[in-house]
């Protein structure tokens, strides 16, 4: 059932719960109607509203979940050029019309991982911590957690040191000593480099 709604928002969900009802009563009203042999012409110009509230948010699920689809593209385009500038937009617009619908804990680490994308560090975190109150064993977010640390502890190095050869080493140090699952292993060399990247522009 929880599935069924997955993005919906409430007064979706209850446009939706309505129409069915609204349908089944049409429905039994046709039924009737047919048995007395009176006309159902009238009755049939009811169910386009129940069609509409019903198809609504049907057709907003279906684009939800293309968006979420189309998310998971584009975040892994970055993740393979973190210059690429037309996947990052994408990541930050798909990611700001799904945030408010999250649902469920892979939802909400998708979300993270866009946010550690962006660099919205304090944002990635709070998704993650959302998906582990919901599920507390969620490895993907609990990893997310510590890739965001990471993050900012090579932020903080490259701020006290020049970006030399020797630093390069403790970038990739402080990144690798991060155990993550496999699909979150593009993240490392990402990080790294974005890091290093931003440091460049900024000196």
């Amino acid at each position: 059932m929880n599935e069924l709604f997955s993005g919906l928002l409430l007064h979706e969900i209850t446009l939706l719960v309505l129409g069915v009802i609204l349908f089944l009563i049409l429905s039994a009203g046709l039924l009737y109607y047919i048995i007395k042999k009176e006309q159902i012409k009238k009755l049939l110009l009811f169910f386009i509203v129940p069609l509409v509230m019903i198809g609504y948010p049907s057709i907003k699920e279906i684009s939800i979940s293309k968006d979420r689809f189309a998310l998971i593209k584009y975040q892994h385009m970055l993740l393979n050029d973190p210059q690429d500038s037309v996947a990052k937009q994408k990541v930050e617009e798909i990611t700001e019309k799904l945030e408010d619908r999250v649902s469920s804990p892979e939802d909400m680490v998708h979300i993270s991982k866009s946010k550690l994308l962006l660099g919205r560090n304090t944002e990635a975190i709070a998704f993650a911590e959302k998906a582990l109150a919901r599920d507390s064993s969620n490895r993907k977010a609990q990893d997310l957690k510590e890739l965001v640390i990471a993050q900012e502890r090579m932020e903080e190095q490259v701020l006290r040191q020049p970006l030399t050869s020797h630093i390069n080493e403790s970038l990739d140090s402080i990144v690798q000593d991060v155990k993550v699952v496999d699909e979150l292993s593009d993240f490392k060399p990402y990080l790294i480099e974005r890091t290093r990247t931003t440091r460049a522009v900024n000196r």
